[in-house]
């Protein structure tokens, strides 16, 4: 007799099921770019790739990412390409328009939405897009949710021959939870083309003709969703079916949709002794997909005198509801997000819901309302003290530190602008090193330093970019320089990673997400074909090599591009550097230069006395800017 395969729970993080559900739905191509929170379902796929049979890439930005998956996806093969919510700003141009020419194999994009923000410009929500382009949105509670709608965006990308976007958030994606896997199901003859080759057809090109025609397309097949969206797992609740005429109607019901429905469920469990009772305590919609089914969000208003919506991001639901109300005449009083019973920006908790149901947070004994919604339009007061402020540094033996000084003593008594960009060195912005003034989005240093040198043409303006983002979006802003000759001085800042997203390769490593190793794109030799007349390269940790350089560039007439290489610091641990630095207590005179100019981490004041503490990567910046001469090397670390 065989064994027998039980199905059992795993514990994944939101994007490991992602990932997981990905498989599971034969996925044959991933492609996307680096953005927390969403990097580790890529990172996942690339652990899988090689026992599943599909192909995974880290694209340079993640409008190349969309469209590398769209051609696949026109041959039939299931692709995924993930970003973050900013990403997809990048990549709205090709979205946009595959909106109207449709896919073949099914094509889900997973645009991972950062309220709060934790680590993101802007709190911009994804369903805004997706209601622009008239797409459909699904939007997971939880780890198991993942896994299952991942699959469903699949079905639904090739039923209705359309992309579909997976819109988690922070705390769904890296929040953990248990997951059914069918493994039986995940095996590699599984990952095949529903429907392979490409055919020609002149749908697949977008004359205007053809854009009038998808365009009624799109909004008839929007009902269609609503229609598709009527049930579960889309959408679910807790009245009975046709209970709307013959029960007296509700005080107050919830509309949730998203991880805001486990913070729902998680107050209603702590005020309620079992779950049948937190069950009835509220008439709940609970939705997963959008567009909303108008006559189920209908006969649910129905029943209630108010209705409070609990969403992440914008209050899209809120409003959606309240356009379904004045359609079919509903009189229910609709609040949440826009009217502020519910804070309007910023990242929810089960606190927050609390204060919106019972007027106190979670941890209070209270009784729900029922004459009318408690003014929640701060968080209220916590018991708890606040946690201390730990600003944000960059490590120590950093190699953006030495840059950041070195152009700081070449430039700043010239009343220099320093335009930054995203990444690690944006915290090139604070004190001591204060070398960034300015920081919008991706590849915008070179193209701010522009405008601002324009503005002001007597001023040196220093343009910082990192290795990945120059591949991203920073060389186009270079190219632009180079044609209206404008005299900026770009600089690379190559620490051979992609850091502040998780050490993710990129073109100037050599190397692919699946090991494959490739052609190096050096920045040198890409600055050079693109026109630029002054490039060079200099080694951030000689300091007086790469200061003669900073100087020779400022005085450079045309545009310059200088790229400052040296591995980053946390890639120490893996090459086996173990140099440090330690200071001659006899000598030292703490004058307190090294930690004035450098703010690094490893240098610390005890006692009025200066040390290195063990966090020293052994980068010598302290030892060649100290005075006295007290810093030097010591014996490396013992293992």
């Amino acid at each position: 007799m065989g064994e027998i395969y039980v199905m059992k729970k795993e514990l994944l993080l939101g994007n490991e099921a992602i990932a997981w559900g990905a498989v599971l739905a034969g996925v044959n191509i991933i492609t996307g770019y680096p953005g927390t929170p969403s990097s580790e379902i890529v990172s996942t796929l690339a652990d899988l790739a090689s026992d599943y049979g599909f192909y995974v890439e880290w694209s340079v930005n993640e409008k190349v990412a969309l469209e590398v998956a769209a051609g696949a996806s026109y041959s039939g093969a299931r692709t995924m390409v993930t970003m973050k919510q900013v990403g997809l700003n990048v990549a709205a141009d090709p979205m946009m328009t595959l909106a109207y020419i449709g896919v073949k194999g099914g094509l889900v994009i997973v645009s991972a939405d950062d309220p709060g923000p934790h680590s993101s410009q802007n709190e911009q929500d994804t369903r805004v897009y997706a209601r622009m382009a008239k797409l459909p949105v699904l939007e997971p509670s939880d780890p198991e949710d993942a896994l299952r709608l991942t699959v469903e965006a699949f079905e639904i990308s090739e039923k209705f021959s359309i992309p579909v976007i997976l819109r988690p958030t922070t705390r769904l994606c890296h929040g953990s939870g248990p997951v059914s896997i069918d493994r039986e199901k995940a095996r590699p003859s599984y990952n095949t083309p529903r429907k392979p080759g490409f055919e020609k057809d002149n749908k697949w090109v977008i004359f205007p003709a053809l854009s009038r025609r998808r365009h009624q397309a799109l909004w008839d097949m929007n009902q269609e969703f609503q229609s598709y969206f009527s049930a579960q797992p889309f959408l679910s609740t807790n009245i009975p079916a046709g209970t709307a005429d013959t029960q007296p109607r509700h005080e107050l019901g919830i509309v949730c949709c998203g991880v805001s429905r486990r913070y729902v469920k998680e107050v209603l469990a702590a005020t309620a002794p079992t779950a049948a009772d937190h069950d009835a305590a509220y008439p709940m919609l609970e939705v997963a997909a959008f567009p909303i089914n108008s006559e189920a969000a209908a006969a649910f208003m129905k029943c209630c005198r108010k209705v409070l919506v609990v969403e992440e991001g914008d209050p899209m639901l809120e409003e959606e509801l309240a356009l379904i109300a004045q359609r079919f005449q509903l009189d229910t009083i609709i609040s949440g997000r826009r009217d502020g019973k519910i804070p309007p920006v910023g990242e929810l908790n089960a606190d927050l819901v609390s204060a919106a149901l019972f007027g106190s947070e979670m941890h209070r004994t209270s009784t729900p309302i029922t004459d009318g919604f408690p003014d929640a339009t701060t968080q209220p007061p916590s018991q708890q003290p606040d946690l201390p402020v730990r600003p944000p540094v960059l490590c120590a033996g950093c190699p953006h530190r030495a840059s950041f000084y070195v152009w700081g003593q070449a430039a700043r008594r010239h009343d220099a602008i320093f335009t930054g960009d995203i990444g690690c060195y944006t915290l090139g912005n604070a004190p001591p090193l204060d070398a960034v003034d300015t920081c919008l989005c991706m590849g915008a240093s070179y193209t701010l330093a522009q405008g601002l040198k324009l503005a002001e043409p007597e001023r040196p303006v220093v343009a910082f970019l990192g290795d990945s983002t120059f591949f991203h979006s920073g060389i186009p802003g270079m190219i632009n320089a180079v044609y209206n000759d404008t005299p900026i001085k770009m600089v690379v800042l190559d620490n051979s990673t992609t850091a502040m997203t998780g050490n993710q390769p990129n073109p100037g490593m050599g190397q692919t997400l699946m090991g494959k190793q490739t052609v190096t794109i050096d920045p040198l030799a890409v600055a050079k074909a693109c026109g630029v007349q002054f490039v060079r390269e200099v080694d951030p940790f000689d300091l007086s090599a790469s200061l003669a350089t900073a100087s020779e560039a400022l005085q450079f007439p045309g545009p310059a591009l200088i790229v400052m290489r040296q591995p980053c610091a946390t890639l120490s641990k893996h090459t086996g550097r173990k140099a440090r630095f330690a200071v001659d207590s006899d000598h030292c005179t703490s004058c307190g230069i090294c930690l004035k100019k450098l703010g690094c981490p490893a240098l610390v004041r005890k006692e009025g006395m200066i040390f290195i503490n063990d966090s020293c990567t052994g980068c010598g910046i302290c030892a060649q800017i100290c005075p006295s001469g007290s810093i030097a090397e010591v014996q490396p670390h013992e293992n």
